[in-house]
């Protein structure tokens, strides 16, 4: 719509609309591109990798290109400037005034569905502060879609359903498990808002059951035994005023409920869960082990950080004696004959006889040698000891339980030490305190369980060694990425999987494959859980390079992930700290850049090319130059305040705009928008948000939601082509799940939004179908 004279005697010049009639993979194709290499790096909480497909509900994604058609009548500015547009068929739609160089000056809607049909509309000749607007030419324009959202699944997750009650997830991996005739007891440590204590039937391991009902965040279990009469599981309270307060409940196998020991005492957990009875709660001292007798009347509990042991009656809970040990009592296990078999120090595994007084006396029978043994599990037949030997063996030990001979070694020794690569004979045992437990248990038909806990798997092997099956899935992870370059490579944090996008995803029929765990290693200092492998490419070398923040010297430093090799630290520096700066690695091998900045200030938006490689295979790059620079600001603009997770740094669309975020709280108004390459005005701002105090479902019009009592908020923006999508991760809100996630998707050509979805929290990671978008890559994860 266009006006050259003052509004209230202006002849104004109406558009029509006109749809696309191109076909649904050629319209598609041109507004969005290739999808999947230019999505990287969220930040997010997941079970597993999600899988989210845009599809439209009509025939193809229509969008509105406008004509003129000019109008005879004057009108007065009191009753604003009408428009008329036209649906040939029912759509979601959203509309906005321009000025003729294309900046958008008013939202008039966003996110409104009308049925097929025309329709009268006025604009007030006011902009988005309610300023009303100077004389001159006008565009109005419209954009219509019916994009729908279907979630296809994950990515890490071996369950048999992808949703709903029965899929194994967790805040922590698997931390124990314990064998009971044809059920498979295991905890997941800390589960916040959820019970930690879970069991599978052993011919149906790929769906869980929950023992427990979901109040608040119970014990967090991290060891396990079972008499086949009852499961007693060991664990602290996550948020007690007092450090390491530990405490036993026990399960009746016969139907899951909670058993009363006659000396118990219920047990309140300080932010849910109140146990019914609970023995052995101890303050400032962690246990270390856990191993209940079979047909014997004690439950033996060790405490490595003060030498002893506990014994405690299985049946009525009553504290029996404390057993002294010189040294460092760990890992438990008791054979069929009830014997206990104790790890002692570092390297030590030891055989016990528990006297009826609940005593024990030392066999002469002792294991010697070992590494770092963490784990313990005797056979049903009660002939073999089995040891997982952490540190730099990595590997499976049986050991005759008379005599202590070795029987067989299985896994590759030194795990990962030399070559990321997963396979099923090499083992990722951590150390006890690493939060990441191996564990181990037999079934009665002499097949067994691993806990290949630093690769997230459950490997259940038959007694020949031979591999029957695995449970995974991937816990709480604050860094996922894709290789901008080769998107069948998907990281979270520091696992590699490799996507198959010619099959349907399942989590059985090679559609995932777990294929590198980087992190083995990796120094403490680079551990950072929100900034784990960022930016991943693999660039015109043919090796691959990706980011990770140095928490010594709190700086952005380039790594190269090397094919059939380790992790290397490059040792060169991306984003030094006293920039103030987020820098980050680009599928094209520039670093893109943006600068922290105060109201008043300008923002710039920078990028380095990259020229070639030095001797070493590190990338070098180019001088800086400037992609776009922001007006002086306001407290209303969209900026960079200094959290590198929430802003990608040199996003730019296919139309030649770099698109400014805000992922935090501190905008008062706009938390996305656009500039021109080489500008330095707004082109558009949106995204604006809510009242604090607001409630309810996630805005349907895009808007940016800082009520809902959310802390956490914006995850980076991401662009491909001339779709920018953003999210809000809603974190400690009240939305429909505690953690969700909402993820916004807006059109650059008219930066209005599109369309939104509010995920639970197990949706984090999407993929794209082909069977819906022609000349795209099947499955873009971003």
């Amino acid at each position: 719509m266009s006006h050259n004279t003052p509004l209230k005697k202006h002849r104004f010049v109406l558009h029509s609309v006109q749809f696309s009639s191109q076909p649904i993979g050629t319209v598609i194709d041109t507004i969005l591109g290739r999808l999947a290499p230019k999505f990287d790096s969220l930040t997010s909480f997941s079970y597993g990798f999600s899988l989210l497909l845009f599809a439209s509900l009509l025939v193809c994604l229509v969008i509105v290109y406008p004509t003129s058609l000019r109008a005879s009548a004057p009108y007065a500015a009191e009753s604003g400037v009408p428009f008329t547009f036209t649906l040939s068929a029912d759509a979601k739609t959203s509309a906005g005034v321009y000025t003729k160089d294309g900046v958008l000056i008013r939202t008039l809607w966003s996110g409104v569905s009308y049925k097929a049909g025309t329709y009268a509309m006025r604009w007030d000749g006011k902009d988005d502060d309610g300023h009303l607007y100077a004389d001159g030419n006008y565009d109005i324009r419209l954009l219509t879609n019916n994009v729908t959202t279907a979630w296809e699944g994950v990515i890490g997750n071996s369950s048999t359903q992808f949703t709903g009650t029965s899929v194994h997830r967790g805040w922590e991996t698997i931390r124990t498990m314990t064998a009971s005739g044809n059920t498979l007891y295991y905890a997941k440590g800390y589960s916040e808002g959820s019970p930690s204590q879970t069991k599978v039937n052993t011919a149906t391991p790929q769906a869980k059951t929950s023992l427990l009902p979901s109040s608040g965040t119970g014990q967090a279990t991290l060891f396990s035994a079972s008499d086949g009469q009852r499961v007693y599981w060991a664990g602290y309270d996550a948020f007690a005023a007092v450090a390491d307060s530990w405490f036993v409940f026990a399960t009746n196998v016969s139907d899951d409920a909670e058993y009363v020991f006659p000396k118990g005492a219920p047990y309140q957990v300080t932010r849910g869960y109140k146990y019914k009875s609970a023995i052995a709660a101890v303050e400032d001292v962690a246990v270390s082990g856990l191993a209940v007798q079979k047909s014997g009347n004690y439950l033996f509990i060790a405490y490595k950080y003060v030498n002893a042991i506990l014994a405690f009656n299985k049946t009525t809970g009553e504290y029996v004696k404390t057993i002294s040990l010189t040294n460092s009592p760990g890992k438990l296990c008791v054979d069929k004959d009830d014997n206990l078999w104790v790890v002692l120090g570092s390297n030590k595994v030891q055989k016990y006889t528990a006297k009826a007084d609940g005593s024990l006396l030392a066999t002469t029978l002792s294991i010697t040698g070992l590494s770092s043994p963490q784990a313990l599990a005797v056979s049903p037949d009660g002939t073999t000891l089995l040891v997982a030997d952490a540190a730099d063996s990595q590997q499976l030990k049986a050991f005759s339980t008379t005599t202590a001979a070795p029987s067989w070694t299985y896994g590759k020794k030194g795990g990962y030490a030399t070559d990321a690569t997963v396979t099923n004979d090499k083992f990722y045992f951590q150390v006890e305190d690493s939060g990441r437990n191996a564990y181990l248990t037999y079934q009665a038909d002499g097949s067994f369980w691993v806990g290949d806990s630093g690769n997230f798997r459950a490997l259940h092997f038959s007694a020949s060694r031979s591999l029957l099956d695995c449970v995974m899935y991937v816990p709480t992870c604050y860094s996922s990425s894709v290789d901008g370059t080769n998107p069948s490579r998907v990281f979270a944090g520091f696992l590699e999987f490799a996507v198959d996008y010619s099959k349907p995803l399942g989590a059985n029929n090679s559609s995932w494959k777990l294929v590198k765990n980087w992190s083995i290693n990796v120094p403490s200092n680079y551990l950072n859980q929100f900034s784990i492998l960022k930016g991943v490419a693999t660039l015109s070398n043919g090796r691959t390079y990706a980011t990770l923040n140095n928490a010594t010297t709190s700086a952005v430093e380039l790594v190269e992930l090397v094919n059939n090799g380790l992790l290397r630290l490059t040792g060169v520096v991306v984003s030094p700290k006293a920039e103030g700066a987020t820098t980050q690695l680009y599928p094209d091998g520039s670093l893109r850049r943006t600068y922290r900045v105060a109201v008043g200030q300008a923002q710039k938006f920078t990028r380095k090319p990259l020229t070639g490689f030095d001797g070493a295979n590190n990338p070098l790059w180019g001088s800086e130059t400037t992609l776009a620079t922001t007006p002086l600001t306001s407290s209303d603009d969209p900026l960079y305040y200094g959290s590198q997770l929430k802003l990608r740094a040199g996003e730019v669309t296919a139309s030649g705009v770099v698109v400014a975020f805000d992922g935090s709280k501190a905008s008062t108004k706009y938390h996305l928008g656009g500039i021109r390459l080489s500008d330095n005005k707004w082109l558009w701002r949106t995204a604006v948000n809510t009242h604090w105090a607001y409630t309810g479902a996630y805005p349907a019009d895009g808007s940016y939601d800082v009520g809902n009592g959310v802390n956490t908020t914006g995850i980076a923006q991401q662009v491909n082509g001339r779709v920018i999508l953003w999210g809000i991760t809603g974190s400690s809100g009240r939305l429909p799940r505690p953690t969700s996630t909402s993820w916004c998707m807006t059109m650059a050509c008219f930066w209005v939004s599109l369309a939104q979805r509010v995920m639970t929290r197990a949706s984090r990671v999407h993929r794209f179908p082909r069977r819906a978008w022609r000349g795209m890559p099947s499955r873009g994860v971003w």
